[in-house]
Formats: C-alpha cells, structure tokens, sequence
C-alpha cells in the first residue's frame, strides 16, 4: 500500500503489482455520509485469493482493531463514508456481492 498524505491519496496492491486501485480524500475529507438515495458507490468487493491470505486478512483486522461483521459471505466494513467493503475468501465460482456469478 503506498500513501501521499501531502497529497490526500493512497494505492492498495497486491502481488508486489505497483497498484490495483487508487483512491483520494481530495474533496471529502470530513466529509458527512451521502444520503441513501444518493447515486455513487455503495459497495465494493474483494476476494482474498488463498486460505493463508484469508486468515492474515483477519489477523490483521484483530491487529488493528478494525470493526466488522461476519457474514455468510465474508466480512463486511464499512468506510468512513458507510460504502459497504466485502472481504471473502475465494470459492469455487465467483461471487459478486452475495449472489453466485
């Protein structure tokens, strides 16, 4: 994971991959939650590709002290802004947020 503090904006990567998704806090930091009927991002998923994987990703939670919940389908947090993140181990087929691709 890199971060640009001065600039508001970090990289998460895995595999040593210089990054696989960006994100910034340029204009919503501090920001309130958007209304439930706003349009823009509510949910977004990430599957850990290996058992190992999965359980450093929970240990690392507990490390941290990261609230979550544990469903049928993964972990659930949710971010500042109370978009909905969904961890999960991989399974056989894949999974888009609850419901077999």
């Amino acid at each position: 994971m890199g971060l640009a503090r001065s600039f508001k904006m970090g990289m998460v990567s895995a595999g040593g991959y210089h990054h696989h998704i960006g994100y910034n806090t340029w204009q919503g930091e501090g920001a309130p939650p958007a209304p439930p009927d706003a349009l823009g991002l509510k949910a977004l998923g990430f599957v850990l590709p290996t058992p190992d994987a999965w359980q450093r990703f929970l240990a690392r939670l507990q490390e941290i002290g990261i609230a979550y919940n544990e469903t049928d389908e993964g972990v659930l947090i949710h971010d500042p802004s109370q978009n909905t993140l969904l961890f999960s181990a991989a399974v056989s087929s894949p999974r888009v947020y609850g419901v077999n691709a």
